[in-house]
């Protein structure tokens, strides 16, 4: 299951989470972007969703006044992920 605001009436709401039939019937929408998020590489290329990028959970993660593995800035997230070429427009 996957979380998608592809079928959203309105931009600004995220549907909750789509099923695996809906995925497999939506897989060749325009702008439909999945991102494989797993903490082993080796598991994304092993398997993976037709088109999905992987992005490491690990590079959402950062040293922030000395504090180890704190959460990146959304700003900072968003940046990462538009050069992916994804980002939060419909």
């Amino acid at each position: 299951m996957v979380l998608s605001n592809a079928g959203s009436a309105q931009p600004s709401q995220v549907d909750k989470i789509v099923s695996t039939e809906w995925l497999a019937a939506n897989l060749t929408r325009d702008k439909m972007r999945i991102i494989d998020v797993r903490n082993d590489v080796k598991d994304y290329w092993g398997g993976h969703i037709p088109g999905a990028v992987y992005f490491s959970p690990e590079a959402m993660r950062l040293s922030e006044r000395g504090v180890p593995v704190m959460l990146m800035p959304p700003e900072a997230l968003a940046i990462m992920l538009g050069k992916r070429g994804l980002t939060g427009r419909p």
